[in-house]
């Protein structure tokens, strides 16, 4: 997988070998190993009503030889008017199992924002996605929104 970083006046391209790439056009070694990243996914009502029945990737798998080390998962929950049934996002590994339940239901009727660095992140499946889930789809017409702040490192073994 080949990522491009834009810091200060360099350039950083990820994939076999890891280059630096300078503002003078050289170019020096970097090692990604361990570099956190953190990533938002925003879902819509609609995804919220039908994640148990449609989950939704947040990583993919990185490889063999590599693991996900989960760091820090933000819930941001936005209240719009309307509840939905009292369903709980769960995030799980490719071979669902649990790794973190949202600290709320959807059935809330006020924005929640809450983290969570918990024992349960401490986990670690080696080539394995992460996506997001419900325990059972809303049969209401929530119209709430979800923000999912994942921070996360792709380890090689």
């Amino acid at each position: 997988m080949s990522k491009k970083y834009v810091a200060n006046k360099f350039e950083i391209i990820g994939g076999t070998g890891d280059d630096i790439l300078l503002g003078d056009g050289s170019t020096t070694s970097f090692s990604s190993q361990g570099v956190s990243v953190t990533e938002k996914h925003a879902f819509t009502a609609a995804q919220i009503k039908t994640l148990n029945s449609s989950p939704i990737d947040l990583i993919s798998k990185a490889g063999a030889g590599t693991y996900i080390r989960l760091v820090m998962i933000d819930w941001k929950f936005n209240w719009g008017s309307t509840a939905f049934s009292g369903t709980r996002a769960q995030v799980k590994w490719g071979d669902n199992s649990l790794v973190l339940s949202a600290p709320f239901f959807f059935f809330e009727t006020e924005d929640r924002f809450e983290g969570d660095a918990s024992s349960s992140l401490l986990v670690r499946q080696e080539d394995s996605k992460i996506y997001l889930t419900a325990d059972n789809d809303s049969a209401l017409t929530g119209d709430s929104t979800l923000d999912l702040y994942i921070t996360y490192q792709i380890i090689t073994l």
